[in-house]
């Protein structure tokens, strides 16, 4: 046991200081980039007339961009007034935070996941609203008005069960993943390689071995001081197959942002 906690500290330690270099280093990759963008447009403003006026003319048809944008008047009014009041300083924020390639490439990706979950995957059961009707009209149409407009069906025989401690649920969950006969999907926002997921890992890689399909979905920035690189290459060797959402990258790219929590 003495031995088991020594290589966690080891682990811990090791995690820490690669995931801490990473960081840094994306950080000072993505600031690198950042200014150089900004000094480079600085340069090219102040180069001639002829560059403000075609600055300007860009902000005004990326202002135009925006106020068509189909989103929020409180996420378009705060574009519009920076592009047109500071053009220069505007088009810089918006190619780095607006809407790059990158997170136009993944909205696209996740819409089309969405579409097809939303219309193909979750049907509401009429036979539920009925019941609904007879028990109370007016939830009744709240519920098929979310489903028809929000592609979100109402369910029944949902029951849950209340645990007053983490350590409760825990247990409860040990317990119901040791009877899983066909597949575990796990997603979490943080994973941390200490004792709780050790005994959580040891019945994965049991179910794994007894021919269960475990997979583990977590995200890159809520892990990145607990786990290093070689958390997925065990995991794989032990059967369990890990996927990392939303890496962290060098790009500047506000998709960064929209963690998996």
């Amino acid at each position: 046991m003495q031995k088991q906690n020594h290589n966690m500290r080891t682990e811990r330690k090791s995690s820490i200081k690669n995931s801490a270099t990473r960081l840094i280093l994306i950080a000072l990759l993505v600031l690198i980039q950042t200014g150089w963008m900004i000094v480079l447009m600085s340069k090219l403003n102040t180069y001639s007339t002829a560059i403000t006026l075609t600055m300007t003319c860009i902000a005004v048809i990326i202002a135009l961009k925006v106020f068509g944008t189909h989103v929020n008047s409180a996420q378009r009014m705060p574009w519009l007034i920076v592009i047109t009041a500071v053009p220069f300083f505007g088009i810089c924020i918006y190619l780095l935070f607006g809407r790059s390639i990158v997170t136009k490439g993944m909205r696209r990706r996740f819409n089309g996941i969405e579409a097809d979950i939303l219309k193909n995957k979750l049907k509401q059961d009429e036979q539920i609203i009925k019941e609904l009707e007879q028990k109370d009209l007016g939830i009744a149409n709240q519920c098929r008005y979310i489903s028809n407009t929000a592609k979100y069906p109402v369910y029944k025989n949902t029951d849950m069960e209340y645990y007053n401690t983490a350590l409760e649920s825990f247990e409860a969950q040990l317990w119901e993943l040791s009877k899983a006969e066909k597949f575990i999907f796990m997603e979490y926002h943080a994973i941390e390689d200490a004792i709780s997921f050790e005994r959580l890992k040891k019945v994965l890689i049991d179910k794994a071995k007894n021919g269960v399909e475990v997979r583990i979905f977590y995200d890159d920035l809520g892990s990145i001081f607990f786990l290093n690189k070689e958390f997925i290459k065990r995991m794989r060797d032990e059967g369990i197959q890990c996927r990392v959402f939303n890496p962290l990258k060098v790009i500047v790219n506000m998709f960064m942002n929209n963690r998996d929590h």
